[in-house]
């Protein structure tokens, strides 16, 4: 009962075509002038294929959901696709019986744009209860994209991806003499900490070099201090000061060293 457009990608649907039938509208989108074989029979009303005008009225939103056998999420997953511009949103299916595919399509039949350059398009990935599996991914929209009409976003599951940047209490606290300093991105970054006495003076600089968006609180992807100086130096007891780099995170907490 619900009318909606069927997307069809090549870059992301194993098939060579599909079947045009009667009594259904088909919109094409084609990046450079070429030649469509059709094959079959025609129909007597048929309305002939025009040019749109250079509105952008419909884009396609799609990729492949990567998964393995021993994934654990309760299906059927559900692809929320969101313009963070406009604050329109919609969804998709994600294919259970394929590898994962999913495309969402915008439209708008009065053509007038739908998506524009510049645009951030977030996807997230939600199982059958409504939590996220995947994302939230973001990405922004090129004229390239709006040339070719599709935008290829591909998530995969378990790969959750921090809403906002964060900086943790270090661990352990107090500590004699090393501790890991947990924190989280919302996107890739280059990630430097530094640690200072508690008049302020410059005592280590942990630089962590680029770093893709996500959360790093175990002891496996933590900051780690050693409790030395840029002098290779234990420091002494006391309250320190420490701080990120990150993006837009700028944060500073406090530790404590206890010998």
């Amino acid at each position: 009962d619900k009318e909606e457009f069927s997307a069809f990608v090549p870059a992301i649907d194993s098939t060579d075509g599909f079947s045009i039938n009667g009594g259904f509208g088909y919109i094409v989108k084609i990046a450079e002038a070429i030649t469509v074989p059709f094959t079959g029979r025609a129909w007597s009303n048929a309305a002939p294929p025009r040019p749109t005008e250079r509105a952008c009225w419909a884009f396609i939103i799609g990729g492949m959901v990567a998964t393995s056998e021993n994934d654990t999420f309760h299906k059927p997953l559900t692809v929320i696709v969101a313009n963070q511009n406009t604050g329109e949103y919609t969804t998709a299916a994600v294919d259970s019986a394929g590898p994962g595919r999913y495309a969402a399509a915008l439209l708008d039949m009065a053509r007038t744009d739908v998506i524009r350059p510049q645009d951030v398009i977030q996807v997230t990935v939600q199982d059958a209860y409504g939590e996220t599996v995947a994302g939230p991914y973001q990405q922004k929209v090129t004229a390239q994209d709006i040339q070719k009409g599709v935008l290829l976003l591909h998530p995969r599951l378990g790969e959750i991806i921090p809403v906002n940047n964060w900086l943790g209490q270090n661990y352990p606290n107090p500590f004699n003499p090393e501790t890991w300093i947990p924190f989280q991105i919302a996107g890739d970054s280059d990630v430097i900490i530094r640690i200072y006495g508690s008049m302020g003076q410059l005592v280590r600089v942990l630089n962590l070099g680029h770093r893709a968006a996500g959360f790093y609180t175990s002891r496996e992807g933590a900051a780690y201090w050693d409790g030395k100086n840029r002098s290779g130096e234990y420091v002494s007891s006391g309250t320190y000061f420490y701080s990120i780099s990150a993006g837009d995170l700028r944060t500073v907490k406090k530790l404590t060293i206890l010998k």
